[in-house]
Parts: structure tokens; C-alpha cells; sequence
């Protein structure tokens, strides 16, 4: 999109010539008006303004493609104040709190449709894309995808400039790169921010981040730019203008830590992944019923867990098995492994080559469709079904119930506003503890008595009373 012979050869050497123009100008404090030049250790002499000049025309360029998002979510508050009566406030407006989420997004083509992270729209009832003329537009969303992070939304009217994508095999360590967005909700005037920075890394990988919603962030593009809440769903700029990545997450230990920023690379499979949501699809993932973990003394990844009756156990997989190959293709890394898992489709067939005590053997797993109620039982976490965050008792989840609360059951720790469990009459902190006429105990039997119903459900709470949940 953008070419400058000043950014390549200037780039490598970009603190060597501030410093040395610095000098040059205290020493001869009359010569701004004369050009400033430096000399590399070539001796090959550049103007350090022209490397300037180009960041900001590729800033101006690609800031084009770059939109401000404010999502609003509506929250149900807790069960013991969804009740409460206040002099004044209606019920219904004792049940609908809101909240305001700042983010990012870049144009995906001409007809108005955006490209942001998942996780800044999710929940949303009302979403505003602000243009770099500062016009709002109301946006819907397309279609959106938890797991890869990504969702696709449209706007009707105004006019759109998207960006020349970059080849995600070209990445490199050492790369400049140039974020842009909504850091803070500050650019909702349309004047989009930019940090510089460069790639620190490829490949990373984030284990935990996102786990409550079954995200998986492996193969993420480190980067020095300066990363903050709102910049998510952003674009990440290559020195051309191209797009180079998704600005996602920033890593931070403190609040006050600056953090590390990193960023979705547009891979071969994101861009598959984009295009089918472009088109309004969900995207389904495979499941095999199986946790692994690296092989510290060979290549493969040792089994730890397997989901009793779940597809591997069926297949005859066990704890210990040294996983070599999935359907031909060998296994090592543990991202890889999720995404090999992830492209097989739900009712084939996938050959996987073990190693069990010294003997090699080839187990014929055939595929279930991954479930997020289903991984969080399996894994032991909180889930979301249809609208309402479940957990298991902990001593966090059980703050505010009554000090006789029986350890069983399943807690409803969060309600998203206008869901069908929210239209049920569920609130947070209720206890669920009947499925119809089966007792539940925890999040397991919730998700063996719910896998295979599509249908509304009857749900019997711990305080009496009973709700409906449709579909």
C-alpha cells in the first residue's frame, strides 16, 4: 500500500540517527532550515525527517481503515437486589444495569463490514462504529467466534476503505509495527491513537487468558507498542500500511506496569475463520475428550486426562499415552495440537498413532463437536449456558448465600441481560439443583442432563422455586 525507501534504510538504524541529528543540531543551532543528514556505519547518508515523514503517512493511510467501538452490555444485578424494592425505581429498571466497553475494530471491505475482537462486543445490545471523520454509525453483528477471538460486524451507509493485508509468513522479530485504535475510549472523536513499536516475538502462547470462555490464544504476535483497555479488536500496521494482526491482550502485573501487547495473527486459518463469518457462519470445532501436556524427553504429548465415555475413551486412549501423529500429521506443540484438533469434523473419524509401554498403536477416535459447557465440566471451570455463567461451589461463589448453604448444586455467578436465562427469571447467585426431575450436584451432571437438549428447560433452584429456560 505504502513503499519508502527512507523506512528501510533507515528503520535498522533508527536510535543511532536521533542521536546523532540531536548532536548535529547542538552544535549548529542554525541549521533547521538547512537538511538535517546522519551517516550510518556504511557511511551511507539519510535524513532522519524523511523516516518521520513516512510513519506519518503511513499513520494517515492506514488510520482510514481504523474504527472506534462502544459496545453496550447490559448486566443483571445480583438476586438480592433484583428484588429489593427502592422508592421510585421501577422493577424493570432495578433489573438492567448497562455498561460501557471502548474498543476497536478495522475495515474489512467497502460495504461497511468490521472486524474487532469477540470479546469487546460480546453481550452487546447496542454498538456504535465511529469512522475517522468521527461519524457514528449503528452496527449488528454478523457473526462472532469465542474461541478464535474474532467477530464481524456491519454497517449500513457511509464509505469504507479497507487495508491491504500482509502475508503472515513474512513476520519477523525486529519488525517495525504500528497499532492503532480507541486506548481509553479517547479516540470516540474519530482521531484514532498510534503507538510504534516492533515485534519482540512470534508464536506465543497464552495458557489461562480467556479459559472461562474456551479462548485459545497460541499463536500471538508480541509486540513493544504501547497496548491499553480499548485498543482491543484494533489493527496492527505493518511500515506499508498492510494489516499485519488484531490487537487482543496486553500482559500487565500491576496497574501500573505498562504491560506487554500482543495481537492475533492473520494466519492462513484466521483468515478462513474470518471469511466464514463475513458469509454469517458459526464455527464448529472438533472434540476428542482430551488433555495433553509437552514431552520433556521426546517428541509428542503425553496424555493426562481423558473425559470418561468421552470420544478418546471410547477409542481406547489412556492416561500416559505418548500422542506421535493426528490423522498423519505429527504432534509436538501443544497450540498445533488444538488447532489439528479443532479442523476435524464432528462424526469422522481421526486416526491417532500412540506410543504405550514401548509399542506403537493407532487409536480411531471418531469426533464430537466441541461444547463449551461440555470442555468446562471436563476441565473443572465456570461455563456459559444460554446466557448464565455457571459454577461450581467455592469459597468465592458461595459468598452471600446463607452459611447452611448445602456444598451441591450448580451457582449461577453471572446473567447476561436480555439471554434466555436472564428472560427465565435466573439471577446471580441463585443455586440450581434440579434438572426437571434429576437432582443436580454439580456441573457435570448439569452438562450430561443438558448435552443433547435443544428444547426449554426446567430448572429447579435451591430457594423453591422453578424457571423455564428456553432455547
Amino acid at each position: 500500500m505504502f513503499e519508502s525507501t527512507a523506512l528501510k534504510q533507515g528503520c535498522a538504524i533508527f536510535v543511532a540517527a536521533c542521536l546523532l541529528s540531536a548532536a548535529s543540531s547542538a552544535q549548529q543551532p542554525n541549521s533547521s532550515a538547512e537538511a538535517i543528514t546522519s551517516r550510518d556505519a556504511a557511511g551511507t547518508a539519510y535524513d532522519p525527517r524523511a523516516l518521520q515523514d513516512a510513519f506519518q503517512s503511513v499513520i494517515g493511510r492506514a488510520a482510514q481503515s481504523t474504527v472506534s467501538i462502544r459496545a453496550r452490555r447490559a448486566i443483571a444485578p445480583p438476586a438480592s437486589l433484583a428484588g429489593a424494592a427502592q422508592p421510585g425505581v421501577s422493577r424493570e429498571e432495578r433489573l438492567v444495569r448497562t455498561s460501557l466497553v471502548n474498543g476497536s475494530g478495522v475495515v474489512l471491505d467497502a460495504r461497511g463490514a468490521i472486524l474487532t475482537n469477540e470479546h469487546v462486543i460480546q453481550g452487546a445490545g447496542e454498538i456504535t462504529i465511529i469512522n475517522h471523520a468521527g461519524d457514528s454509525f449503528a452496527a449488528r453483528i454478523v457473526s462472532a467466534d469465542p474461541r478464535s477471538d474474532l467477530a464481524v460486524l456491519q454497517c449500513d451507509g457511509g464509505e469504507w476503505q479497507p487495508p491491504q493485508w500482509a502475508d503472515s509468513a513474512t513476520l519477523a522479530r525486529g519488525q517495525w509495527v504500528i497499532a492503532i485504535g480507541n486506548p481509553f475510549g479517547l479516540a470516540g472523536d474519530g482521531h484514532a491513537s498510534a503507538a510504534v513499536g516492533t515485534i519482540s516475538n512470534l508464536g506465543r502462547r497464552l495458557p489461562g487468558l480467556g479459559d472461562a470462555d474456551d479462548r485459545l490464544y497460541h499463536d500471538m504476535i508480541q509486540v513493544t507498542c504501547s497496548i491499553h483497555p480499548g485498543n482491543s479488536g484494533g489493527p496492527l500496521y505493518d511500515l506499508e500500511g498492510r494489516l499485519v494482526g488484531v490487537v487482543t491482550a496486553m500482559h500487565t502485573r500491576a496497574p501500573a506496569d505498562e504491560g506487554i501487547g500482543f495481537a492475533l495473527p492473520l494466519s492462513p486459518a484466521k483468515r478462513r475463520v474470518i471469511e466464514s463469518l463475513m458469509a454469517g457462519q458459526s464455527i464448529k470445532y472438533g472434540y476428542l475428550g482430551l488433555s495433553v501436556r509437552p514431552n520433556p524427553s521426546a517428541a509428542g504429548l503425553i496424555v493426562e486426562a481423558v473425559e470418561p465415555k468421552g470420544p478418546a475413551d471410547v477409542a481406547g486412549v489412556q492416561v500416559g499415552d505418548l500422542v506421535q501423529s493426528l490423522n498423519g500429521e505429527s504432534c509436538g506443540d501443544l497450540g498445533r495440537f488444538a488447532e489439528q484438533v479443532g479442523a476435524c469434523r464432528a462424526g469422522e473419524m481421526a486416526e491417532m498413532a500412540v506410543l504405550r509401554e514401548g509399542r506403537q498403536a493407532c487409536c480411531r477416535i471418531r469426533v464430537d463437536q466441541r461444547q463449551l459447557l461440555r470442555v468446562a465440566c471436563f476441565q473443572g471451570e465456570a461455563v456459559l449456558w444460554r446466557g448464565a455463567r455457571l459454577s461450581e461451589f467455592t469459597p468465592r461463589t458461595r459468598i452471600g448465600l446463607a452459611r447452611d448453604s448445602a456444598c451441591c448444586g450448580v451457582v449461577v455467578t453471572d446473567v447476561a441481560c436480555g439471554s434466555s436465562a436472564e428472560k427465565s427469571g435466573l439471577a446471580a447467585g441463585d443455586v440450581i439443583i434440579k434438572l426437571g426431575d434429576a437432582s443436580i450436584a454439580c456441573l457435570e451432571d448439569f452438562e450430561r442432563l443438558t448435552r443433547r437438549n435443544s428444547a426449554g428447560v426446567q430448572l429447579g433452584l435451591r430457594d423453591r422455586r422453578a424457571v423455564e429456560v428456553a432455547p
